[in-house]
């Protein structure tokens, strides 16, 4: 009876420390953790060197409203998957998005910008529990939108949650994805609004042959096989394999890995980028907080 009452004490503490995991101070810290610590110290004027002390300054000295317009103005620094899609009607002006949290709904120069979180729960199954459980993390949205394309930039949730336990968990899900938010998306448009992906081929084959961009890694079709190239170190394939580059000219892209070769301080010096699916992924920390998005713009400028 006495060892019966001791574990159940101890499942007590357990669940109240996932519980406190939970709370919105934790995942408002979680969210933080995605912005590079440069933000960080410039925006809250901060001089600490290790992220979780300034993070705690952060939550400790500033209001929710405060962090997420920290959040917003800093969005373009976060690593991001970027999804462009043309429409055929301009989007609602009141956007109901499932399970979103909209913070701020601007438009300038005809450019109306909405940024959101969403929470998405992440599912592990925890051995000194024997149970499954779930961790929360906040993911910063933006929707970039004129009358006749949308860009969705979604925060990459690069998390592992055994950063968060002293013994080992095990991952089995997350509750959602970012074609979920892609539907949820769709849906908020309404039925007068259609979103089709563009394809951006047209645009990263004219800064290639301009020399702006090469190819650390491609992967494009050949008539009867897919063909890839995986460049070393930072070589890069039209420099140094201009007969394969000959080959692609006229070729459709698939997964593809770039890197800027003029100008790496305004735009992001490296991105992966399936063309056809109007998709990009941003998985380092750019220079400046417009670097990616001067790149998307560049690329659908000259996307004809």
């Amino acid at each position: 009876m006495f060892l019966l009452k001791i574990l159940t004490f101890c499942l007590y503490l357990f669940n109240l420390t996932l519980n406190n995991l939970n709370s919105q101070e934790n995942i408002l810290s979680r969210m933080l953790k995605s912005y590079p610590v440069k933000s960080l110290k410039e925006h809250f004027e901060l001089t600490g060197l290790k992220q979780e002390d300034l993070i705690s300054d952060v939550i400790n000295s500033e209001s929710e409203s405060d962090i997420l317009n920290f959040a917003t103005v800093n969005f373009g620094f976060l690593h991001q998957h970027v999804y462009v899609f043309s429409i055929n009607n301009s989007i609602p002006s009141t956007l109901n998005l499932a399970g979103g949290n909209i913070f701020s709904d601007t438009t300038t120069n005809g450019v109306r910008e909405i940024f959101l979180t969403i929470d998405t729960a992440y599912t592990f199954f925890n051995p000194h529990s024997g149970q499954q459980e779930e961790l929360v993390f906040r993911c910063p949205v933006m929707i970039r939108a004129t009358t006749s394309q949308v860009i969705l930039s979604i925060n990459i949730l690069e998390r592992n949650v055994n950063n968060y336990f002293q013994h080992r968990v095990f991952m089995t899900g997350k509750d959602i994805e970012d074609n979920d938010i892609i539907e949820r998306l769709n849906t908020a448009f309404g039925s007068s609004v259609t979103i089709t992906n563009i394809d951006l081929t047209d645009g990263i084959k004219y800064l290639w042959e301009d020399d702006f961009i090469d190819a650390a890694f491609v992967k494009f079709k050949k008539s009867v096989s897919t063909t890839t190239e995986s460049m070393d170190e930072e070589n890069t394939l039209k420099e140094h394999m201009p007969d394969v580059y000959a080959q692609i000219t006229g070729a459709p892209l698939d997964k593809n890995v770039f890197r800027i070769k003029r100008d790496v301080v305004s735009f992001m010096p490296t991105f992966a980028i399936e063309p056809r699916k109007g998709k990009l992924a941003f998985t380092r920390f750019p220079n400046r907080v417009e670097s990616i998005q001067n790149l998307v713009d560049l690329i659908l400028t000259n996307n004809r």
